[in-house]
């Protein structure tokens, strides 16, 4: 078996990027512009989705590349979406070597948006939350509207519910907030309770969860789902 860690080419990574035409084509990128309605969401979610190594497939399917702190791209996750921003559930996730056939490929994951961190200051808030979609909404959300691109926090992605220690280990030293799901709060805190001494702070945020409880927003819900409803709400103004 093979225990090297296994790399995709950036030749790959940068094909699935090349023709910024297709990012137009494909519903998760249109469901966010449209989301806005601004003619600065065009101008800044481009760059977003490329900063963040978002690929397109022929198939309209997205590509969250994985790449680690030295920039190697570590795996791609393959989504499909729907014109409604929400996952197509006929279509599981599946992974970029699978549908490549790499049988010898050794994912070992990072989060999503890892390779970003050097370029931020050891004073500045990361953010994690756990889906990747999540990650580039809040991104998003706060260039667009909150408009002060140089005291953003980096959002990253743990891309699941069980990969919050995984995503932790690479932050240590630094300010931390965790954006868990709603029905994921109570053992994301646990887990951070148990690493809180490793970070300069590190702290759950519960704004989610009490949108649930206030029935603004159904069970299970995310950061995300709570930027679309007030996106919306500016939008209408």
């Amino acid at each position: 078996m093979n225990n090297e860690i296994s790399f995709h080419p950036a030749t790959l990574v940068d094909k699935s990027m090349q023709n910024t035409g297709n990012y137009y084509l494909n519903p998760l990128f249109e469901w966010m512009c449209l989301l806005a309605s601004y003619t600065t969401a065009f101008m800044h979610l481009l760059p977003i989705f490329q900063r963040y190594k978002v690929g397109v497939t022929s198939n309209n399917e997205v590509i969250y590349w994985q790449h680690d702190l030295q920039g190697n791209c570590r795996g791609g996750k393959i989504m499909k979406y729907l014109s409604n921003g929400h996952r197509d559930k006929q279509y599981g996730a599946k992974w970029v070597h699978s549908a490549l056939n790499l049988h010898d490929f050794n994912l070992c994951q990072v989060p999503f948006g890892l390779h970003l961190l050097p370029s931020f200051p050891s004073n500045c808030t990361i953010a994690v939350v756990e889906s990747e979609k999540t990650a580039l909404l809040a991104a998003a959300y706060n260039v667009v509207y909150l408009n002060n691109e140089n005291r953003l926090p980096l959002f990253i992605a743990t891309g699941g519910a069980g990969n919050l220690n995984n995503t932790l280990k690479y932050l240590k030293g630094r300010k931390v907030v965790i954006f868990p799901d709603e029905d994921q709060t109570i053992a994301w805190a646990k887990i951070a309770s148990k690493h809180a001494s490793s970070f300069r702070s590190l702290s759950i945020d519960s704004t989610v969860r009490q949108a649930v409880i206030d029935g603004i927003l159904p069970p299970k819900s995310d950061l995300g789902d709570l930027l679309a409803i007030r996106q919306q709400y500016i939008c209408q103004q």
